[in-house]
């Protein structure tokens, strides 16, 4: 495999390619998804949805007409090549993070003053109590308030606080 900077990679990647349609009855708002696949026949997909609104709402309007309101693609993409973060701006020593800023979020039914850090600048092992904010290169991450955050170096991993 190559590396989107050109750099070679060890390791395997898997694409999986998950399709839904979003449908709902006529003159309901409320659409479900259900799993598409190809060649699935139109007798099918609306068995499935007399099925699954019959699961969620307890009942079936089978003489009423289908819609399909939305089709949806996700390609999710999974490797076992594990990433490995920089550490060349956090703090050695394995010390507390300090947030680069610290602001007023509404959490909760109630206002907490609320950490603003950056994913590189925190140490490995690092835990991090909510609330709080960790910002990385491609997302964030929002820790609530009885939740904790421990900073790995492939990631974040979010346990509840006891």
């Amino acid at each position: 495999a190559e590396s989107a900077n050109g750099g070679s990679t060890k390791g395997s990647t898997k694409v999986q390619v998950i399709k839904k349609l979003l449908v709902r009855y006529s003159g309901t708002d409320t659409a479900l998804a259900l799993h598409y696949s190809e060649g699935m026949e139109a007798d099918a997909l609306v068995s499935n949805f007399h099925d699954l609104h019959y699961k969620q709402f307890g009942f079936a309007l089978e003489d009423r007409e289908v819609i399909v309101e939305t089709a949806t693609v996700e390609a999710v993409l999974s490797s076992d090549i594990r990433a490995k973060r920089s550490q060349s701006n956090a703090p050695a020593g394995g010390g507390p993070a300090k947030p680069r800023e610290t602001v007023r979020v509404y959490f909760a039914g109630g206002w907490h003053d609320t950490g603003i850090y950056v994913f590189e600048d925190i140490p490995i092992d690092t835990v991090i109590k909510g609330p709080a904010i960790i910002c990385e290169k491609v997302g964030t991450t929002i820790v609530e308030p009885n939740w904790n955050a421990q900073v790995l170096d492939s990631g974040i991993e979010m346990t509840k606080s006891s």
